[in-house]
């Protein structure tokens, strides 16, 4: 007895690996489940592990309803944990990475506070001492420093408002990082703007390392007098 031939339709294509397909969208999933390292670089590139996420579940979803006809479940498996796994490891680091940001800013701006409290309040000195050894203004010696600050400061009258223009974490050239933050202080006679500069030291401790103030343009054209003599940050020169 001949065996009757058995017809297209009646192909068990689950368990015939000639009549099932790969799914092309589980080979794309899996690819960007692989590229999800770049995840770790920028924060924006999270939309990559989120991304292969959803190609591979799109996938499974695919696959399961073609009854056989498309291959690739462990394909799109692998994308799925590595989206997940990838995205919620990126995401963790740069959510700790914008805490200790934050953190650290909050800190230089509490400083950046005291310090010109210390210099409204003619605490020159104070200010001066916590400067390392070193840094440009400390080599300068106290009394250009005093003299400038009190030139600044003197006859000013009381602070009647104070605010912080911009706090930010710099690379300047040759991968020197500083912090610096720009404020505007008005006093009762004179507004004045300071920039407070900080920098780590080699154990990643932030130190403050200058301090420049000047008179504002609008401040001296509204007194329609010299104003006073800047002091000069530690990056800038006479």
């Amino acid at each position: 007895m001949t065996e009757s031939p058995i017809r297209d339709a009646e192909l068990d294509r689950a368990t015939d690996p000639e009549y099932a397909a790969v799914s092309v969208t589980a080979v794309l999933g899996v690819v960007l489940g692989a590229l999800s390292v770049v995840a770790f670089l920028v924060w924006p590139l999270v939309a990559v592990p989120v991304l292969a996420t959803a190609v591979s579940l799109a996938a499974r979803r695919r696959i399961r309803r073609s009854h056989g006809v498309l291959t690739g479940r462990r394909l799109a498996l692998a994308g799925l944990v590595l989206g997940l796994g990838l995205t919620a490891a990126s995401a963790g680091y740069h959510g700790w990475q914008w805490y200790g940001q934050h953190r650290t800013l909050h800190a230089l701006r509490d400083w950046t506070d005291r310090l010109l409290d210390q210099g409204v309040a003619g605490k020159y000195e104070e200010v001066f001492e916590q400067m390392p050894a070193g840094t440009p203004q400390r080599k300068g010696g106290i009394d250009l420093f005093r003299r400038r600050l009190d030139g600044l400061f003197a006859g000013a009258g009381a602070v009647r408002d104070r605010r912080l223009r911009s706090l930010q974490i710099l690379q300047a050239e040759g991968g020197l990082t500083v912090a610096l933050a720009e404020v505007r202080l008005a006093l009762e006679q004179r507004e004045l703007q300071f920039q407070v500069w900080f920098q780590p030291d080699a154990e990643g401790r932030w130190q403050f390392v200058g301090l420049g103030g000047r008179e504002t343009f609008a401040s001296a054209l509204e007194r329609d007098t010299p104003g006073p003599q800047p002091l000069l940050g530690p990056f800038e020169r006479e």
